[in-house]
């Protein structure tokens, strides 16, 4: 998998590209660390080009996601594919995640301070 970051106003944008699964899901994680650390608590994770999340990935996103509500920071994801969104579903994580259709919507919401 391949990770590249960037930043758009206070969020911080992975765009994800792979495979997220064991070997890649500590990328992942150290990735997110590493935001969370330089205190940005404002993260988009883009899934346009992930075709596949295994349980591991699915843990660190859960990780991060109840450390960012404890910092009352943000946690979005963005254009997960048929397949990626699937697992979402049926694992429940739809309902812990804010997700969105496209990157703008996601940034939108982001910004709004909601």
């Amino acid at each position: 998998m391949q990770i590249t970051q960037q930043a758009t106003g206070s969020t911080i944008i992975l765009n994800l590209k792979g495979r997220v699964d064991t070997f890649s899901s500590k990328e992942l994680d150290r990735a997110i660390s590493k935001i969370l650390k330089n205190e940005n608590h404002q993260i988009l994770i883009d899934f346009s080009e992930v075709d596949f999340i295994a349980s591991s990935g699915l843990r660190v996103l859960l990780t991060a996601v109840k450390y960012i509500n404890q910092v009352k920071g943000k946690l979005a994801l963005c254009t997960l594919k048929p397949k990626v969104r699937e697992i979402f579903d049926l694992v429940g994580f739809s309902n812990l995640f804010p997700i969105f259709s496209n990157r703008e919507e996601a940034l939108k919401e982001l910004s709004s301070g909601n």
